[in-house]
């Protein structure tokens, strides 16, 4: 009798073990895109998503929503260096050490240049801070609870390249932030961990109608040609919906994106700049 043996692959083999095994920390799950991706991964089988943000009755909320075991909630504030580091400890004590992390909080206030007031600079400095900053030590420290596999996804805007004006830092910040992806991933790349970003603009959310509503207002100009005007800007002529940029965000996470890293991905359905 002819006994046979069952090859794998190991490569398929890790794979395997690997999606038994993943942990994504999702900072800013409160809204928006975040909300979007904690939603997915929550839906699938084997993913442990740890939910952070600086709104926690949001987070539980949320979580009763989703009705799943397996989602745990932290507080996380990416302006202060404390709450960075509570959270990150929450995080690995509910769930373990990360496999995945996306960054999706952020603020938009805006910083425009005629306003040379105390509080302007404190609002410029603010958004810097949660924008770019806060990101960084926070990736910084996760990085070194990863083991390979590991990926990173930070989010950034389309926009940036060219200026935002009235909102100087929050372009300054997000510019900025492509230059640390870059750092990262070679500095990370020998561990088997990956960095990538993602450049959404226009995002069809709450926030983003808070900002049409806003330059409305500011302009005097109704909403709806607001609307139309900005889309076309857009080679698509629309925005991107959130679940399209949670798309690429999941592919990221995945295996299917093994040889990725170092990248700013544009999402925004081809803002034309």
């Amino acid at each position: 009798m002819v006994s046979s043996t069952l090859r794998i692959d190991p490569n398929e083999a890790s794979k395997v073990l690997a999606a038994l095994n993943r942990h994504v920390m999702i900072v800013g799950a409160s809204r928006g895109i975040g909300e979007a991706l904690a939603r997915r991964m929550a839906g699938i089988d084997g993913v442990r998503p740890t939910l952070a943000s600086r709104s926690y009755n949001k987070l539980s909320g949320l979580k009763m929503e989703l009705d799943n075991p397996l989602v745990q909630t932290t507080t996380c504030d990416l302006r202060d260096d404390d709450s960075i580091d509570d959270a990150i400890a929450a995080t690995v004590d509910l769930n373990g050490p990360p496999t995945g992390l996306v960054i999706t909080a952020g603020t938009h206030k805006p910083t425009p240049l005629d306003d040379l007031s105390r509080r302007g600079r404190e609002r410029f400095d603010e958004v810097m801070r949660v924008n770019l900053t806060g990101p960084f030590f926070l990736a910084q420290k996760i990085a070194d609870h990863m083991t390979r596999g590991g990926s990173i996804v930070f989010v950034g805007n389309s926009r940036a390249h060219s200026g935002m004006p009235g909102r100087h830092a929050h372009a300054a910040a997000k510019h900025g932030l492509e230059a640390l992806v870059r750092g990262m991933a070679r500095e990370l790349g020998p561990q088997g961990i990956r960095v990538n970003m993602l450049l959404p603009d226009g995002i069809e959310t709450p926030l983003g109608d808070s900002l049409l509503n806003e330059r409305a207002h500011r302009s005097g100009q109704p909403i709806e040609r607001i609307r139309k005007r900005m889309k076309a800007t857009h080679a698509l002529r629309r925005f991107v919906k959130a679940d399209e940029v949670v798309d690429v965000m999941q592919f990221l996470l995945g295996y299917e994106s093994v040889a990725i890293t170092g990248q700013s991905i544009d999402v925004s359905c081809g803002v034309i700049r």
